[in-house]
């Protein structure tokens, strides 16, 4: 058994090239690599191979332009595994490269506060359930980010949810944290109730 050392996030942007030899197509870590503690890689590499499939089946594979559009939907494909990654990964001090941003930092926080109210699904179908399915579809790929703004999350966060796993340690969500929901779901959110307005 070998074992893997190389947790560097590195995507290659091919979709940005003018010309590409016709008949290749770059996919999986040849395109984006990131940290494998998070377990991206098999499913990037296989929703690269899937907007392959779909272009080869639009166009046929005689078609010179089949491969730069393949080249664009690679790069879609890995949008939320690169996201994910790095906006995890640029947390840790010892990480070379940019640095944690104040929105990093809010969406680590805002992170945090819903695994405190995930931990406490119960199988019920309550808000804590909701926001654990919501965050397990994002971990394997399956969510989008802006499903955390569904009515469930935000009413449980709203409660504060940090509150109810450690008293005392959180206050509930700040207006920044709110305009960040807001933002994901394309709309303000009332503090009142969780309401869109």
């Amino acid at each position: 058994m070998r074992r893997y050392g190389n947790t560097a996030d590195r995507r290659r942007r091919y979709d940005r090239l003018r010309r590409w030899p016709a008949g290749f197509a770059v996919v999986g870590d040849a395109v984006a690599h990131t940290n494998p503690a998070y377990g991206h890689g098999l499913s990037v590499a296989a929703a690269g191979v899937l907007a392959l499939a779909r272009a080869l089946e639009r166009r046929g594979a005689d078609d010179g332009r089949v491969t730069a559009g393949v080249q664009r939907a690679v790069h879609r494909a890995t949008r939320a595994a690169w996201s994910l990654a790095t906006g995890q990964d640029v947390l840790y001090p010892d990480v070379a490269g940019a640095r944690p941003t104040r929105g990093d930092r809010a969406r680590a926080r805002l992170g945090a506060r819903l695994q405190a109210v995930a931990v406490r699904a119960n199988g019920t179908g309550g808000d804590a359930d909701a926001v654990l399915g919501t965050l397990v579809r994002l971990g394997t790929l399956e969510g989008r980010p802006a499903d955390l703004a569904r009515p469930a999350a935000v009413r449980a966060l709203l409660r504060g949810p940090s509150a109810a796993v450690l008293p005392g340690r959180e206050p509930p969500l700040t207006e920044g944290e709110l305009a960040l929901l807001g933002a994901a779901a394309g709309r303000p959110y009332d503090r009142a109730g969780g309401r869109t307005v």
